[in-house]
């Protein structure tokens, strides 16, 4: 993920997200291997509305998840039951 440039690519494939899905990654990339919670990852990413429902995450992180699980790569992000999500570099 280069910020400077706003790309993004999953080895040689580059990807293209919507801004809220760009705001997820840039958020689960600022910290790696810890558990986000859904409420944090609200704050971050919609922190603009706060007519937004939590379930609106799980969403978010699907979408993502789409784009990310390339053929013979891991899903990077791991979900963690009644908590919300890590990313896991060294697991993908």
């Amino acid at each position: 993920m280069d910020l400077n440039l706003h790309t993004l690519r999953r080895g040689e494939q580059a990807i293209d997200l919507s801004k809220t899905e760009w705001d997820l990654l840039e958020f689960l990339l600022r910290h790696p291997k810890q558990t986000l919670t859904r409420q944090a990852i609200l704050d971050y990413v919609w922190s603009y509305d706060c007519t937004v429902r939590p379930d609106l995450v799980d969403v978010y992180v699907s979408y993502l998840r789409k784009k990310l699980n390339l053929p013979g790569m891991a899903d990077p992000i791991m979900t963690v039951r009644g908590v919300g999500y890590r990313l896991d570099i060294d697991h993908a």
